[in-house]
């Protein structure tokens, strides 16, 4: 399993797991799979399980995402998420 925290940008290639190289960089918001999840997720600012999809390093996966908003102006605003990878 692998755990990190990704704000809209690409997957950060300073952080991961040795054996996660081909995940760094990878920009879930655009992504044709993760994408419409990502965008989901913002809307309703609730945690989800998602998958099965093929992990970009190889074999089947699950992930489980969390939105991430933070304080903002009186308001709040999106962040980012907090992943948890699941290899199924």
């Amino acid at each position: 399993m692998e755990a990190r925290l990704h704000q809209p940008a690409p997957v950060d290639p300073a952080h991961g797991s040795p054996g996660n190289e081909k995940a760094r960089g990878l920009a879930l918001a655009n992504h044709p799979v993760h994408g419409p999840w990502v965008r989901r997720l913002r809307e309703t600012r609730r945690p989800m399980l998602y998958g099965p999809f093929d992990l970009v390093q190889g074999g089947p996966g699950l992930a489980l995402r969390v939105p991430v908003f933070v304080p903002e102006g009186g308001g709040d605003r999106f962040w980012g998420l907090s992943s948890a990878i699941i290899r199924v």
